[in-house]
């Protein structure tokens, strides 16, 4: 797995550690990385992307007063390549945060619904899996009504991103797969998209150490597509992206 680029959805460091972090990945090629800023509390969950293509600078979503809402959601343009990427936690709001919780979603679709008929792949932790109808319909029917196709709303549609676990790894979730992705019509499909739990033999997928959740991985061949619009360009091998 040598990923050109990376989102963690439930990313935790100082600003020291962070600036370590990045130094790190700078020294393995991803010299872009981006992140929200540190809240009050800086032991809260936020999103990073790290790409070794030039991402933007961050796009910042509409102000609001919702409870991890824009530490969790993170927007940039990848110009290079034509799309527009986010990175999303769906924050797991407990029943005395229910005002945010009631807010979030109208919220959540204020940002993306601007974008529809551009190239788009939103990406992260939505804490439901799209295959399970009934799970977290708070959040789930909203963006199916909302944001998904349907037959008399092609103008909004929609594609779901997500696989199978395999078969070794560990499920702390009986098999839900909480991680996946959403892509406008005009985003091109993956060349192939699977869950992994190993990296090098090692690991990644724990009870909580190093993380309690499969990495999603996705394949893109975005020269192809160029090749297809210009017949001068030769064509390479699938650009990963890493969630």
């Amino acid at each position: 797995m040598r990923p050109d680029i990376f989102i963690l959805t439930e990313y935790v460091a100082s600003e020291r550690e962070h600036e370590r972090f990045a130094s790190v990945l700078a020294n393995a090629g991803f010299v872009w990385t981006v992140t929200p800023p540190p809240t009050a509390s800086v032991r809260k969950n936020r999103v990073l992307i790290a790409s070794k293509f030039t991402l933007s600078e961050p796009i910042a979503p509409v102000a609001n007063s919702i409870r991890s809402a824009s530490a969790n959601y993170l927007h940039v343009r990848l110009s290079s390549l034509n799309f527009d990427l986010v990175g999303l936690r769906i924050p797991w709001y407990e029943s005395h945060h229910k005002e945010e919780k009631r807010r979030y979603p109208e919220w959540l679709i204020s940002q993306l619904s601007p974008m529809v008929d551009r190239r788009v792949l939103v990406v992260g932790d939505f804490n439901f899996d799209p295959a399970a109808r009934l799970q977290q319909k708070w959040i789930q029917e909203p963006i199916r009504e909302k944001l998904m196709a349907s037959s008399d709303r092609s103008d909004v549609e929609a594609r779901w991103l997500f696989y199978t676990p395999d078969d070794e790894s560990p499920s702390f979730y009986t098999g839900s797969r909480l991680d996946h992705a959403m892509r406008t019509k005009r985003m091109p499909g993956p060349v192939s998209i699977r869950y992994a739990s190993r990296v090098a033999s090692n690991a990644i997928m724990t009870s909580r150490i190093p993380s309690d959740h499969a990495a999603l991985v996705m394949d893109f061949d975005f020269e192809a597509e160029l090749e297809r619009r210009e017949s001068s360009i030769q064509s390479g091998a699938p650009k990963p992206m890493l969630v």
